[in-house]
Formats: C-alpha cells, structure tokens, sequence
C-alpha cells in the first residue's frame, strides 16, 4: 500500500516539475513583451495554480487509501467475567402455626354410683336356730358402714362386720343395709328361725311331743315364671293359726295357717338371675319344711 501511495507522489511531483518549466518558458517568452513586474505576476498566478491544484490532487490521492481488508487474526477466547450480582439470600422466616394450647382443668373426680357389695355369711339364710341371741356376721366394701334397724355393725378394715341380734320366737327377719362414703346403699334380708325349748308344764303322766301338732304339708304351683318380676304360689296345710315362712336368697314371704288348716301365698322374687334355678324353703314356725326349686325364664 505505502509503495503505490510513494508511486503517485512521485508522479505527481514530476508533472509539478514540467508545469513549472512550462511556466518559466512561458514566462521568458512574456517577459520580453511586458513590463517586468506586471509581467512576471501574470505568468506566476498560472502556474502557481496549476502547481497548486497539481499537488493537491495528488496529495488527495494519496490520502484517498483503498479500504484494506484486514484478515481476522484468531486470538484466544477471552472470557468476559460476567457482571457479579451480589445476592443476598434472605432467609424467610415462615411464622409458624400457633401450637394450640391445651388448658388443663383439673376435673373433679368421678362420682360414684356404684352400691357397696354386702353379702352375709353366718347364719345361713332359713336356719333354724336355738339360741336368742346370734350374731350375724358377713362381708361389705372397706369403709362403708352397715346397719340393722337402728342399730350399727362393727366393720374393720377389710370389710368384715359383725353385729348381735336378738331373736323372737319362730321366723325372724332381719334386714342389714350397708352405706358407702358416696351415699348409695345396699340392702341384704336374711330369715332365721327360733325355736326356743320346748317346756311345757303338765302332768307327769302325758308327753307332749311334735307327732301331736297338726299335719304340715307345702307345695309350689309353678315352678317356673316367665314374667318380670317373677313369681311363684305356694300352698299347703298346716297348724291352724300357725306362721308359715317362704324364704329365697331373691325374696321371702311368711303367711299364716288358716282356721281349717290351710294356708296360701304368693312370692315374688325380683332379684332371681334368668335361667338359674334356685331353691325356695316352705316352713312353719316348727321347723317342718319343704324344698322346692324355681327358675326364671325371661322373655320365653
């Protein structure tokens, strides 16, 4: 590129270097027809011109450079580190659900609705008994109390009570009711007989013995109840104006023997469990008695 540009510079100057020859020939010729002065400006302007416009294309050429179509030269990939963000990561605090809170109020205790287990244990209920005076003892909840009538058993610790009554000839019935702290109730009834000596003031010559009394005789009439509360009849013969006992571990009942002899009475047992036979005693006042079995069959 820089040997052309020298190139035409060159050439111009050498046609530069012809003009001003030209001009000075020019010039000699004029000079002899004018003035000196005047002549010699007129012949300078022209060439001057020319030497000047004769430069300047020249100059002009040689700035005018042909676009020069530069080769890419393969330079390493520079890595242009991108723009560092600064981030600032933010933690974000997720309130977290109230934790509901349980009020504990302390309940009152539980109220008791349970009765008291009562059970008697001695005498056995229907017994015939020849002492005025027993003592009935039996078992109960600890801490409950147990009464008969008006009157109060001794209960230790453990539930065992005791208390003594007093016996009236034939059948006695005698009816404990055990209480616990909470106010329920239980009640157990038991029948006993008492038969006190026989002493009798007559002559020494006539015996009186049992064999004299009137015949005793008892039955049942059912023995099976389907209805609620069960029930049964019991009948039979006996010692005019005697006191007939019917007597169950579910319910009792006593009677007396009319003046022909006869006797009649209806028992109910509320308490008999379903399908489980038990025994009901008919007695008199004597001590002569019947067993008969019952059973109560609900809802058959």
């Amino acid at each position: 590129m820089s040997l052309e540009l020298d190139g035409r510079a060159r050439r111009a100057a050498e046609n530069l270097k012809a003009s001003v020859e030209g001009a000075s020939l020019l010039l000699a010729e004029r000079t002899s027809k004018a003035r000196p002065g005047r002549r010699l400006a007129a012949v300078l302007r022209p060439a001057w011109v020319a030497a000047v416009l004769i430069l300047g294309s020249a100059v002009g050429f040689a700035l005018v450079v042909e676009p020069t179509t530069v080769e890419p030269t393969s330079s390493p990939a520079t890595t242009v580190p991108l723009p560092t963000t600064s981030m600032t990561t933010s933690t974000a605090t997720t309130a977290a659900a109230p934790v509901p809170t349980t009020t504990v109020t302390a309940s009152s205790p539980a109220v008791d609705l349970s009765p008291p287990f009562l059970s008697i244990t001695s005498p056995e209920d229907g017994a015939t008994l020849e002492e005025k005076t027993v003592e009935f003892v039996g078992v109960t909840e600890p801490g409950a109390t147990v009464n008969a009538g008006p009157y109060r058993a001794q209960v230790d610790e453990k539930g065992n009570w005791r208390i003594k009554l007093v016996l009236t000839p034939g059948g006695n019935q005698a009816r404990f009711v055990a209480h616990d702290a909470a106010g329920n109730e239980t009640a157990v009834v038991v029948t006993v007989f008492y038969e006190p000596p026989v002493t009798t003031t007559m002559p020494a010559t006539t015996t009186t013995t049992q064999t004299e009394l009137g015949e005793f005789d008892a039955n049942a009439t059912y023995g099976s109840c389907t209805e609620d509360p069960p029930f049964d009849v019991y009948y039979g013969v006996g010692e005019p104006g005697s006191t007939i006992y019917v007597v169950s571990p579910y319910g009792s009942g006593t009677t007396t023997v009319n003046g022909e002899g006869h006797f009649e009475i209806q028992v109910f047992v509320p308490e008999a469990p379903p399908e489980e036979g038990f025994l009901v005693k008919v007695k008199d006042q004597y001590g002569r008695q019947e067993s008969f079995e019952f059973v109560f069959l609900p809802g058959i």
